[in-house]
């Protein structure tokens, strides 16, 4: 009899605490645990694309927004001027979306920028001023430089703001004394020994690209126009040379184990079969992951 008794104690007991868990009488209300999950998703061709690797930045009145899925080196920016809650279309220069898949040879951008008409929307769903996120949805069409189109669909949810870039890689320069902003940044090694590093603005439209070889080791070396070390420039889908002795690049660091590089360089690129226009590019600065 004393069994039963103690039997039934334990089971009542139990139910009690575990209600008021549920309710919060003691303090526990599972409704209010604060949660901040960031994510994006998007569709590509039938295929799902995810990452955490996302976040926004504010440039002005526009707000950027950069996702990246570092295993596929595939990278989706959008720039939205003067962003509330609500639809706003992609169409001219103020609204942009654009994919770039960097794991194709040659790399490939489908981008709205400058589009005469809508090419689809973005739909900014919560904005939460209290933890600088942001919410919503999206749809574009994006063309390349063939005149190719893709469709783009997805969600990005609960973005954190951030002052830099989703990434722990490093790339600063100057182009023409103008800084180089907005900067996504990839590192990788391909079949022919050569480490490309290759960085982009938000929208694409300046790309500057380094050729080395996977195994250089610390020092300092001119920059060749066949041969690695080897620079580009790329700015309006025109691409421009550095030249036999026109730059230099300085290996500061490079641990081949864990894939880290870091080094600044200059260089001087040009058309090439004439000599202009020229850019000069300097003030650099780059630690990247490969």
């Amino acid at each position: 009899m004393k069994n039963s008794i103690y039997f039934i104690f334990f089971v009542v007991t139990s139910f009690i605490f575990s209600s008021c868990e549920e309710t919060g009488l003691f303090g526990y209300d599972p409704t209010n645990t604060p949660r901040l999950i960031s994510g994006f998703k998007a569709t590509i061709d039938g295929e799902d694309l995810s990452t955490k690797n996302v976040s926004y930045s504010i440039d002005g009145t526009a707000i950027v927004i950069t996702a990246i899925q570092a295993g596929t080196n595939e990278v989706f920016t959008f720039k939205v001027s003067n962003y509330k809650l609500g639809i706003f279309d992609f169409q001219g220069t103020d609204n942009v979306a654009t994919y770039v898949n960097n794991s194709l040879s040659p790399i490939n951008t489908w981008t709205t920028n400058s589009a005469t008409s809508s090419k689809g929307s973005i739909e900014f769903t919560n904005i939460d001023a209290e933890s600088n996120s942001i919410s919503g949805t999206f749809t574009f069409t994006g063309d390349d430089l063939d005149g190719n189109s893709k469709t783009f669909t997805g969600s990005f949810t609960e973005i954190i703001k951030t002052e830099l870039p989703p990434s722990s890689n490093l790339f600063t320069a100057a182009i023409d004394n103008v800084a180089f902003t907005g900067v996504t940044v990839f590192g990788k090694v391909d079949n022919k020994n050569t480490l490309q590093i290759t960085a982009s603005d938000a929208l694409n439209e300046n790309t500057i690209i380094l050729y080395l070889p996977a195994d250089i080791t610390t020092g300092n070396l001119v920059f060749r126009r066949n041969t690695n070390p080897k620079a580009e420039y790329i700015v309006n889908d025109v691409t421009y040379f550095v030249k036999d002795n026109k730059g230099r690049v300085e290996i500061t660091t490079h641990d081949i184990d864990k894939k880290i590089i870091s080094g600044t360089f200059f260089f001087l690129a040009e058309p090439s079969f004439s000599l202009s226009p020229t850019f000069i590019v300097n003030n650099t600065n780059f630690s990247v992951s490969y």
